[in-house]
């Protein structure tokens, strides 16, 4: 994935993306259950990008964490070519409960991204897109006060542009 190959150079430093400048600690390519997650426990720092081995992977393809005002927040980024997307909220809530089991912390908040290249001008979710809705209500959205609503997670993913290299 170009957006991938984009983040693992800038390990040390930070990537813009827009407006934006996202850190990068480091990066580790890892299966995305507890056990795999486990090994590198040490190395899941904020800042800390996690590259699934699969590149199927569901719900998300790189995920990271930070450290907002001294509670964790989970990104979660979705990279696409379309000019749609649909959501599986279930693989977002795993990823939360393994790295809260290896990390022994809490994770207040999620964020997810949709990433898409600077020459789709239109992207769209619906409701009708997102499976297991209701399942990050646990979680506040990314710096707000608002926590995942169910039936009203299309409107709390953000959709970021990226120039293909």
């Amino acid at each position: 994935m170009d957006f991938i190959n984009q983040i693992m150079p800038c390990k040390g430093g930070s990537l813009s993306l827009g407006s934006e400048n996202w850190a990068v600690a480091d990066y580790i390519e890892c299966d995305m259950d507890s056990d795999s997650i486990e090994q590198f426990a040490n190395r899941v720092v904020p800042g800390c990008w996690l590259v699934p081995n699969k590149w199927n992977q569901g719900g998300y393809d790189i995920a990271c964490l930070l450290d907002l005002n001294g509670n964790l927040l989970l990104r979660c980024v979705q990279i696409t070519n379309s000019a749609s997307h649909g959501l599986n909220l279930k693989y977002f809530r795993e990823l939360a409960r393994s790295l809260i089991s290896v990390l022994k912390q809490e994770i207040e908040r999620i964020e997810i991204v949709m990433v898409i290249p600077s020459d789709i001008l239109d992207f769209s979710i619906t409701q009708s897109m997102v499976k297991y809705s209701g399942m990050l209500n646990a979680w506040k959205v990314r710096e707000t006060k608002t926590t995942w609503r169910k039936n009203y997670e299309h409107q709390q993913v953000r959709v970021l542009r990226f120039n293909k290299t």
